[in-house]
């Protein structure tokens, strides 16, 4: 091994703490700005609700038939239980549970630096701050961040297990996506992904099959349970939480994408001549969807796509202006779709691995049944940015980071959490 080649094997192995320390400085500051005592956000009340009344009544009644959870309440225990315990030790204000999704955020950027380490491009990594809905998620009492942290810190776990063969990786990657699923079910797509880049590369082994095989089976006994994915609470409210298929959700995730990554489009416009036919055609099929399922909005219905693009869209009267919009925004989205699963390395298996995350999380979308909110797509979009901070230069990343972050700060202050 040269010493050139060295260097840069230190410098790489440095990136997870200098990612973690910046997260901690931003959020402190943060913390300090905000006290963290900013109204409630989403279902924080009744998370705060649920988590007291598991404190109070520990047991089968509470953390597997939800008595004392409103009834919309739809996710996995875990997390419930973890805010209980914590609520038990430090109180149960809303500024200090909030904190327990701090620490779980902390977890996030550090196992998102590692995993753009095994791709190569860990110096980028820190841009993760800057995606829309990370901030706002990442300091309330709230599950997305949570279930996002362990599911990266498992597709990590697994990509690092195909080069180390530990023991280590393979079982921290089975409890990480164990215990995700045990907050969102989900979240384990994205083992069906790694598992289907692995299988395609004829590189799959026996080991690393059982270990993606094993979370499914070790959440099976909630299913049954349950009789279903979804805690029986999420069928009493107006519109039950519940599998069921709906493309205009599809619509609305690549709109979201085209929103918040149109900035790719300046940064391969190179490239794009290169693949203008396949652009080309995934632009038609998608403004096919989207005439065919353009999402439906009303200022009633606050479970159908509340998000940034809601309440721009709300605000425009003009049936046509509106259309056009959706037009712009899928096509938009589907052209960066296009080029970011098609572009880089074609035979490298983890960043096909992760290309597949990204297209099974868009698909799935369309399951989601009446309830689908622009956060749930939080942990689509990381995927995607996982691989835009891949391919282009750090100066465009951080290019990117401009519109993130402005998309982000409108986010905090339409939600009263700036004072």
């Amino acid at each position: 091994m040269n010493l050139s080649h060295l260097l840069r094997r230190i410098a790489r192995s440095r990136t997870a703490p200098k990612t973690l320390l910046f997260a901690f400085s931003i959020f402190a500051v943060f913390a300090i700005w905000t006290r963290l005592n900013f109204p409630p956000q989403y279902d924080e009340i009744a998370h705060q609700a649920f988590a007291q009344e598991i404190a109070k009544h520990p047991g089968w009644s509470t953390l597997i038939d939800y008595e004392g959870a409103r009834d919309y309440e739809a996710k996995g225990p875990l997390f419930f239980a973890l805010l209980a315990a914590y609520g038990h030790w430090f109180g149960f204000a809303l500024p200090i549970l909030r904190t327990l999704t701090i620490v779980f955020t902390l977890l996030l950027t550090v196992s998102f630096a590692k995993l753009a380490e095994q791709l190569g491009h860990a110096a980028s990594a820190i841009s993760l701050i800057c995606l829309p809905y990370f901030v706002i998620l990442s300091t309330t009492a709230m599950t997305d961040v949570p279930c996002l942290a362990l599911t990266v810190l498992a597709v990590y776990a697994f990509l690092a297990y195909t080069d180390s063969k530990s023991l280590f990786h393979l079982v921290v990657g089975v409890l990480a996506s164990t215990a995700a699923s045990y907050i969102r079910i989900d979240s384990l797509y994205v083992l069906v992904a790694i598992g289907a880049a692995f299988a395609v590369q004829n590189c799959l082994t026996r080991q690393l099959a059982i270990g993606l095989i094993a979370p499914f089976l070790l959440r099976a006994p909630l299913v049954f349970i349950w009789g279903g994915l979804a805690a029986p609470t999420a069928h009493g409210r107006p519109n039950p939480v519940a599998l069921g298929l709906d493309l205009s959700h599809v619509v609305f995730s690549l709109s979201v994408i085209g929103l918040y990554f149109w900035p790719f489009a300046l940064v391969l416009r190179g490239d794009w001549r290169r693949s203008w036919f396949g652009v080309a055609v995934a632009v038609l099929i998608a403004v096919v969807l989207c005439v065919s399922w353009m999402p439906k909005l009303s200022a009633e219905n606050v479970d159908n796509y509340a998000g940034t693009i809601r309440t721009v869209l709300l605000r425009v009267s003009e049936t046509g202006i509106r259309g056009t919009i959706w037009l712009v925004l899928v096509a938009t989205g589907a052209a960066v779709c296009f080029r970011l699963l098609t572009c880089g390395p074609q035979h490298n298996t983890k960043v096909l691995a992760v290309k597949l995350i990204c297209l099974l999380g868009l698909i799935m979308q369309a399951l989601r049944g009446r309830v689908m909110y622009e956060r749930y797509l939080l942990e689509v979009s990381a995927s995607f940015l996982l691989l835009f901070i891949t391919f282009p230069k750090s100066r465009e990343v951080w290019l990117w980071c401009g519109w993130g972050g402005l998309l982000q700060m409108a986010q905090l202050f339409r939600n009263n959490v700036l004072p």
